[in-house]
């Protein structure tokens, strides 16, 4: 059964009352000449044991497997629109596979998700493991995950299996300790794509140039993660993810001219066109399904939302192309770990969960499907481009002098990527440094966080 974070405190206080609490309520009643006071010590009383069953982890006891997961681009601001809850109800159907399988499996056997914005479920694992009650199963972004494991909030696994095909063979390898075990298993990769509305724009840009050439609103995600396919059009990605992996020798001379020719463009040619940067991914998603952009970037989890809001209006391409074709951009890796909390019965239950994330023929049936409304050929561009990246990152971080006890998320808290980048960028944008001085402070401040 999903639940809710809210309806999760109602079930488990209804298994504890049901086991602890009515005997209690009916003996009192049944002495109602002993008057009120004793009617109130009862109620005192049950309220305090209550206390104490949720805080020593009366979920156990039901043993239900407990998942959180995070649904990617959203904060708790979005939680009541409309936005959020079709991205939620893709997220039921696509869970709903994992689960019926787990039952197959173990006939009995007790499931309850929540759904949180990604962003907040560091928050919320961290606030429920406090009191004993955290999740067996988390879904998240890389990024996330790294941040439960770097605050002790997941238990690193072994599994006998794992992803025998690529991509995610590949991308698994970085997903160990320094011991080896697993700190979350890669189960959905997010692509990244250009959505456009066919009320404002006949056909999508399949080059940079044609892009630039629009005369309509055009968005892009200001979060530098969703930039990286504009340093990818000019063949600046690698060496950019190369650095920020603390690599000494990230940029060859051509690798510095790329980034010049990157640099010079969003000079010159950014301020001629109308622009709407945000770093509220759901914001340019509601000016796509308004009319107030034609065309932004948007990932393939956005497509179940886009397709309901928009319907014959949504178009959908793979990222323009530039010199070095379809461009490199980063995918939101979504990986699935195990919590702290878990009871023996419970840990084999989500390994078990997880088996079905580990079959090839699922992982190509959720990938096709989530392609659908691209045609062949556009399909295995945005293919493309998700290999090159995987490769990329996965070249980054085996290169990387950084400490391998920890989840190498490009642009994540072990890179410090984001904001850091974005400061280095300011000195140049301000004019105060050119562009090999701009290489070379790229290099050297990641290169001091070893």
């Amino acid at each position: 059964m999903a639940i809710t974070s809210r309806h999760g405190w109602l079930y488990m206080i209804i298994v504890c009352i049901k086991s602890h609490h009515i005997k209690g309520m009916s003996n009192a009643s049944r002495k109602n000449s002993r008057g009120e006071t004793s009617f109130t010590k009862s109620l005192w009383l049950s309220i305090f044991l209550l206390g104490i069953l949720l805080v020593t982890g009366c979920k156990h006891r039901s043993g239900a497997l407990l998942i959180y997961v995070g649904i990617p681009n959203y904060a708790e601001k979005d939680l009541n629109q409309a936005g959020f809850r079709k991205a939620r109800k893709a997220e039921e159907l696509l869970m709903a596979n994992a689960n019926r399988r787990l039952k197959g499996q173990y006939p009995g056997t007790s499931i309850a998700i929540s759904y949180y914005p990604n962003r907040d479920l560091l928050g919320m694992v961290r606030r429920r493991s406090g009191l004993g009650l955290g999740p067996d199963l988390i879904i998240a972004s890389a990024t996330v995950t790294e941040e439960l494991y770097a605050e002790g909030l997941i238990k690193p696994f072994r599994i006998k299996e794992g992803h025998s095909k690529s991509p995610m063979n590949e991308l698994q390898s970085i997903y160990l300790n320094s011991s080896g075990d697993r700190i979350g298993l890669p189960i959905l990769i997010d692509s990244q794509l250009g959505c456009g509305n066919r009320k404002l724009i006949k056909q999508i840009p399949s080059t940079f140039n044609e892009w630039l050439n629009l005369r309509v609103p055009i968005g892009f995600d200001a979060a530098e993660r969703d930039q990286i396919w504009i340093y990818g059009v000019f063949g600046a990605a690698e060496p950019i993810m190369r650095a920020v992996a603390a690599n000494p020798h990230a940029f060859s001379d051509q690798d510095v001219h790329a980034l010049e020719k990157y640099l010079n463009t969003l000079r010159s040619e950014f301020p001629k066109r109308d622009l709407f940067s945000s770093h509220s991914h759901n914001r340019l998603l509601l000016g796509l399904e308004k009319g107030e952009l034609a065309w932004t970037t948007c990932r393939t989890s956005d497509i179940p939302r886009l397709r309901e809001s928009l319907a014959e209006d949504l178009l959908v391409s793979p990222l323009p192309k530039g010199e070095q074709g379809v461009p490199l951009s980063i995918p939101i890796i979504r990986t699935a770990t195990i919590g702290t909390h878990s009871t023996d019965r419970q840990k084999l239950l989500a390994k078990a969960w997880l088996g079905y994330w580990l079959r090839p023929i699922e992982q190509r049936t959720i990938r096709e499907k989530h392609l659908r409304p691209l045609d062949t050929q556009d399909r295995e561009s945005v293919k493309g481009a998700d290999r090159k990246a995987i490769k990329a990152i996965v070249n980054a971080f085996q290169a990387s002098p950084l400490p391998r006890a920890v989840v190498p998320a490009i642009l994540g808290p072990r890179t410090k990527g984001n904001n850091l980048l974005l400061k280095i960028f300011d000195l140049y944008w301000n004019e105060k440094i050119e562009v090999q001085e701009l290489v070379d402070n790229i290099v050297s401040r990641f290169a001091l966080r070893q």
